[in-house]
């Protein structure tokens, strides 16, 4: 639950950005929350097309859970 709050509070202060997108994406992650996981993944590469962190994460788990 703080790690959401802090997210929020994250994106209120600074907007909407490819590394918020990927934190909220671990925390999902952490959560089993799969399809929030992908959904942040997503949104973070849309945002940032060359996020290595987010496509590196991304990818990784793909693999992983497909």
């Amino acid at each position: 639950k703080k790690a959401h709050q802090s997210g929020a509070t994250a994106r209120k202060l600074q907007g909407e950005s490819a590394d918020s997108c990927h934190v909220s994406a671990l925390v999902a992650y952490c959560e089993r929350d799969w399809g929030a996981f992908e959904r942040s993944m997503r949104r973070a590469i849309q945002i940032e097309p060359r996020h290595v962190r987010a496509l590196a994460s991304f990818g990784a788990q793909l693999c992983f859970l497909r």
